[in-house]
C-alpha cells in the first residue's frame, strides 16, 4: 500500500462518528437527515448483515443514505450487496491528491476570487451559484456550510466574472495532519469555459498549502479528472457512491 493510499484511509477512518460495533464510519449532516458511510471493515460473509442493519437504521430514522465503496479495500462483494438491498450506483470518480505546492504567480489576468472562512458572512453569492446551477437542498447545505466554518473545517472560494459571482469551490481541511480535499465546484452554466475552475483549484490550493496541508485530495468525474491531472495531481483509487433513499422519503 502506497503513502497516498494509507492518508486517504487515515483520513476515512478518522473522521465522521464509529459505528456502534466499529465496523464502519458515519459522516452526518447537522440536521441528521443525510448519513455517508465513508468506510467498512469486515467479512465477506458479514457485508449483506451490515447493509440491512445500516438501511434498517435509515428506514426507521428517515434519513438518507450514501455509501462510498473504494476499489482498493478490496470488498468485491459490497456492491452486491449494496444493490441488493435498494442501493442506487453512482458514477465511479477518480480519487486523485497533489503533494507538490504550487510555484508560479497567480496570472495577471485571472478572476477575482473571494475566500469566505466566516460562518457570519453573508452567502448571498453561493446561494446564486448554486441557483443557478439547480442544486437541490440549499438551506441545508447553508446550514451544514455555517457549522463546519463556524468549526473552522473549511473555507468557500467564489470567483466573480464582470463583477458578478461565477463559480465557487470548497476546501476541506481533514482531521489527520496534512490532509485536504477540494469539493464543491460549481459554475454558472453561461460561464463556464472561462479558467474560473483552474482558478479556483489554484487559489485552494495555495490556501491549503499555506496552513501545511500539504496532500490536497480530490474525487474527480471523468470530465474534470484530466484537468486536474494536467494540474499536478495523481491518481490514487476509485470510489463509487451508493445512494439509498428510504420509503418514508418522497
Amino acid at each position: 500500500m502506497n503513502d497516498d493510499i494509507e492518508r486517504l484511509d487515515r483520513e476515512r477512518w478518522s473522521s465522521g462518528e464509529p459505528s456502534e460495533s466499529g465496523d464502519l464510519r458515519r459522516e452526518w449532516s447537522v440536521d441528521r437527515t443525510e448519513c455517508r458511510i465513508t468506510c467498512c471493515s469486515a467479512d465477506a460473509s458479514a457485508l449483506s448483515a451490515i447493509v440491512a442493519r445500516e438501511v434498517a437504521a435509515a428506514e426507521r430514522l428517515g434519513y438518507q443514505l450514501e455509501w462510498k465503496t473504494y476499489e482498493h479495500d478490496q470488498l468485491s462483494d459490497l456492491p452486491v450487496a449494496l444493490r441488493g438491498a435498494g442501493f442506487e450506483a453512482e458514477p465511479v470518480e477518480a480519487v486523485l491528491v497533489r503533494t507538490e505546492p504550487l510555484v508560479n504567480p497567480p496570472r495577471a489576468d485571472a478572476p477575482a476570487v473571494r475566500v469566505v472562512t466566516d460562518p457570519d458572512t453573508d452567502l448571498v453569492d453561493l446561494i446564486a451559484i448554486w441557483q443557478a446551477t439547480g442544486r437541490r437542498g440549499i438551506d441545508q447545505a447553508v446550514d451544514t456550510l455555517r457549522v463546519q466554518l463556524r468549526e473552522c473545517a473549511v473555507s468557500v472560494h467564489i470567483a466573480y466574472s464582470g463583477g458578478e459571482p461565477a463559480s465557487c469551490g470548497r476546501l476541506h481541511y481533514g482531521t489527520t495532519p496534512a490532509f485536504a480535499e477540494l469539493a464543491g465546484g460549481s459554475t454558472v452554466p453561461g460561464l463556464r469555459c472561462r479558467g474560473l475552475y483552474t482558478e479556483l483549484v489554484y487559489s485552494r490550493l495555495a490556501e491549503a498549502f499555506s496552513r501545511l496541508r500539504t496532500a490536497v485530495y480530490v474525487d474527480a468525474l471523468p470530465t474534470s479528472a484530466p484537468i486536474l491531472c494536467g494540474r499536478g495531481f495523481r491518481h490514487v483509487t476509485n470510489t463509487r457512491p451508493y445512494s439509498y433513499t428510504p420509503a418514508s422519503i418522497p
